[in-house]
């Protein structure tokens, strides 16, 4: 009965394997992710809360069309599957196109123009990496991320087609929120501090070379009579390039 029971069993998820497979979402951001699912024929959104470290597991079922999003607003980082039709594919891409188009707009050639035609303006609100977990390397099968504004993995215009990726039916997939944590939102702010940082001591610098010419010319006038006012004029035009040194410009 035993044995019976274990065939049964494993029977059972062979089955199911072939009929579905697993997206694992997980939130390496530091703030908990809002995950909205819609599917493409049901206007209203399923919802859950990934809190920081953590993950959910969501089942993709044959004749699925949808996505998930971080937040309620569809303005936002989509990440797409679908796996309708006859082949036995997984269909996935990352979508950050502004949602709402104008009338006129709908096919939009570029992501500048589908932010000047569309109600919001914004497609991408959160970095995201989607990783097969097998069959990489066979045709279009491979990881893809979206981690800035712009991303080249990512749909940009309604007919960037070549963003489109499909794995074997059956594929599991993990979707990584923030897959490097939220380094790079961390890095542009500190990159802006520091860049603020050194303008202000480039304007301070600014100031202080201004008056060392009128500092150093009565000391070249002087000069035959005694030493003490040129050993201060190299003094003051030392100081200048030791306060230029760390100064960097990316």
């Amino acid at each position: 009965m035993v044995r019976l029971a274990a065939f049964a069993g494993a029977s059972a998820a062979a089955l199911a394997s072939t009929n579905a497979f697993t997206v694992t979402i997980t939130n390496g951001c530091s703030s908990p992710i809002d995950l909205y699912t819609r599917l493409a024929s049901v206007y209203t959104d399923e919802s859950d809360t990934i809190a920081p470290g953590a993950s959910i597991d969501k089942t993709i079922e044959k004749g699925f069309e949808g996505h998930f999003r971080n937040g309620s607003s569809d303005a936002a980082t989509l990440i797409e599957f679908a796996t309708k039709g006859d082949l036995d594919l997984a269909w996935y891409d990352i979508g950050i196109i502004p949602p709402h188009l104008n009338p006129g707009y709908e096919y939009c050639s570029s992501l500048q123009e589908c932010k000047d035609h569309s109600k919001s303006g914004i497609g991408f609100n959160t970095p995201v990496q989607v990783t097969p977990t097998s069959n990489t390397g066979k045709d279009t099968c491979e990881q893809i991320e979206c981690l800035a504004d712009a991303c080249e993995d990512a749909y940009n215009y309604p007919k960037d087609d070549t963003k489109t990726h499909s794995c074997a039916f059956g594929t599991d997939f993990v979707v990584t929120f923030c897959p490097s944590g939220d380094a790079s939102q961390t890095q542009q702010t500190t990159s802006g501090s520091a860049s603020t940082t050194q303008d202000a001591a480039q304007q301070e610098t600014t100031q202080e070379e201004t008056p060392a010419p009128e500092t150093t010319a009565p000391a070249v006038t002087e000069a035959p009579a005694t030493d003490a006012p040129v050993q201060e004029a190299s003094a003051a035009w030392t100081a200048v390039p030791v306060r230029c040194t760390p100064r960097t410009k990316e």
